[in-house]
């Protein structure tokens, strides 16, 4: 019987040290995951900043793009040839009735 309880008590003492020894590797890699995505992000926000302009002359682009697609295109500089103005018939000029 007190082998019973010397075994007993080892693998108990075993079992705690090894779930201690086991939170402590899970909080190495929690910390270890951290420090990567650290790592990361600032690698995203270098990649970000370095292409900035780029991105804001983009943006620009299309900005004027859809601005110059709201000026009529016979007010556009250069203009173009082809070119047809809209025509909007004055409200005393046409009668449905004629």
């Amino acid at each position: 019987m007190k082998y019973l309880i010397i075994i007993a008590t080892i693998m108990w003492g075993a079992f705690f040290y090894t779930n201690a020894k086991a939170h402590d590797i899970k909080e190495q890699q929690l910390e270890e995951i951290q420090e990567q995505l650290n790592d990361m992000t600032l690698e995203i926000v270098t990649i970000i900043l370095e292409n900035l302009p780029t991105i804001l002359e983009s943006i620009e682009k299309d900005l004027l793009k859809e601005k110059e697609k709201e000026i009529p295109c016979w007010k556009r500089y250069p203009r173009e040839y082809d070119c047809i103005p809209k025509m909007k018939p004055m409200t005393g000029e046409v009668e449905k009735g004629d």
